[in-house]
């Protein structure tokens, strides 16, 4: 009878080493069908339910980060980039051209194709619900153009980080303006061009370029800061003239601002320059460098001098397709994209010719 009760209990050896309940070869030669049936739900119904707890916890847990994430603006989006406009924020480039093909923005694709985006783009819900761009208009413009050049759908949606309605648009402003100042490529011309568009909007707590400039830049050295004002003052004068900045010279700016302060030269000087242009980057940069010329055969700059390590005298630096010119005094210096010594030396010689050509043309 002892060995027919013993069939359908079950027995549970203690392990003398390790403190825990194991299972004999002997007791399990000893179990009946039923008593094995049992002990194997058991077990299983143990595992699944420590699964269960397992995925609950994680659950939890990655609740928890998604919440944490929202609430400090961590949480990046998909957002289609037909639905992406960007006419609520003045942008602080001078030019927005969506069909931009600088050697920057071919670098910029190139990168984007073989790594993925490495850096969101920012993001605002507009008083309709639409997406306002806050940050990133040449990694949006680079998507867009992907998207055209190769028909990939990859390149529909960019990942972004979204923020809720802005309320407070100067906090807008000086986010963009914070993350900008560490990017390269935006020139002194086309930030103060930033502040005098800033000062003159409405909704902002700023009515001067001193008042845009010390909003804007607060984070900015403080030499930054007075550079800027003063450039945008003279900006602010010729604002409806001065085209393309975003080459501009911050010394080359510099100069032409303290001489229209001093009196040296006129606004109504400058402005005519400017109005000869054509508007390009390259012509804004001869207009201030012809206006500055002018003073100097006059004798009327020789007290304007920007500090420059050191070094005195006016310096111009401008880029043209890939390749950047600097000019101070009778010398010029260019620097190609390429190794300029694999070309032809007659082919080199046709283009100094062009180029001293150009020069004495009229």
């Amino acid at each position: 009878m002892a060995d027919r009760k013993d069939k359908f209990r079950l027995v549970a050896d203690l392990d003398p080493e390790q403190g825990l309940e194991t299972k004999s070869m002997e007791t399990r030669r000893r179990r009946g069908p039923m008593a094995e049936a049992v002990a194997e739900t058991a077990e299983s119904l143990d595992e699944r339910q420590a699964e269960r707890a397992r995925l609950m916890e994680k659950m939890k847990a990655d609740q928890a980060a998604y919440t944490a994430a929202v609430d400090d603006d961590r949480l990046d989006l998909l957002v289609d980039v037909d639905q992406i406009h960007a006419d609520v924020l003045e942008r602080d480039r001078a030019v927005l051209d969506p069909s931009v093909d600088d050697d920057e923005m071919r670098e910029l694709k190139v990168s984007i194709a073989a790594r993925g985006l490495q850096q969101s783009i920012k993001l605002f819900q507009d008083a309709d619900g639409g997406y306002q761009l806050e940050s990133g208009w040449r990694r949006l413009t680079a998507y867009r153009q992907l998207l055209a050049e190769t028909g990939d759908e990859k390149y529909r949606r960019i990942r972004a980080k979204v923020a809720p309605c802005v309320d407070d648009l100067d906090a807008a402003y000086g986010r963009m303006v914070d993350e900008n100042l560490v990017r390269k490529g935006v020139s002194h011309g086309e930030l103060a061009v930033l502040a005098v568009r800033y000062a003159r909007m409405e909704g902002t707590a700023a009515d001067t370029v001193e008042d845009a400039v010390d909003q804007l830049f607060a984070s900015a050295a403080r030499a930054k800061r007075y550079h800027l004002r003063q450039i945008g003052h003279l900006i602010e004068q010729v604002f409806d003239v001065v085209g393309d900045t975003s080459q501009l010279p911050r010394d080359l700016a510099l100069k032409a601002a303290d001489a229209v302060e001093r009196g040296a030269g006129s606004v109504a000087a400058l402005r005519s320059e400017l109005e000869r242009s054509d508007g390009s980057a390259l012509a804004v940069n001869r207009a201030f460098a012809e206006f500055l010329s002018a003073l100097d055969a006059q004798g009327d700059i020789s007290q304007t001098k920007v500090p420059r390590s050191g070094r005195d005298g006016r310096k111009i630096e401008f880029r043209a397709g890939g390749y950047k010119c600097t000019v101070k005094g009778r010398e010029l210096r260019l620097l190609a994209p390429d190794d300029l010594v694999e070309l032809e030396e007659d082919r080199l010689q046709r283009a100094l010719e062009a180029f001293r050509s150009a020069l004495d043309a009229d």
